[in-house]
């Protein structure tokens, strides 16, 4: 399945905090961190996917992929994201902050980190 540009940088960007385990805050502003710079490759878009269906239970993984456009490409607030499932945007953080512990998991992170280029972690 060929994703759009708009696309793999959502997904890049989702990688780049699922890796980077010192972060539990998610930035308002990804474009201030340079978040929206990499775009993924379609093997890390696909690690992803694999790891968010295998460990996240149904209603976090379409939270997350709501939240964080992995579908359209769109990164929506947390008050937008919690408006498509009649959720607040307190418990909409709620589950991302629970669903990013779980996709941060030592293993689950040295997978997606394999695909990433080295120059992003010095």
């Amino acid at each position: 399945m060929p994703y759009s540009d708009e696309v793999r940088m959502r997904y890049g960007s989702l990688s780049l905090v699922i890796v980077n385990k010192k972060s539990w805050k998610i930035p308002h502003d990804y474009r201030r961190f340079g978040l929206d710079e990499y775009a993924a490759p379609d093997e890390l878009v696909q690690t992803i996917d694999d790891q968010m269906n295998q460990v996240l239970i149904y209603k976090d993984n379409q939270v997350m992929r709501n939240r964080w456009g992995l579908d359209d490409g769109r990164l929506k607030s947390q008050k937008e994201a919690g408006r498509r499932f009649i959720l607040t945007g307190s418990r909409v953080g709620q589950i991302e902050f629970r669903a990013l512990r779980k996709l941060r998991y030592h293993t689950r992170r040295n997978k997606i980190k394999e695909y990433m280029p080295a120059e992003l972690f010095s």
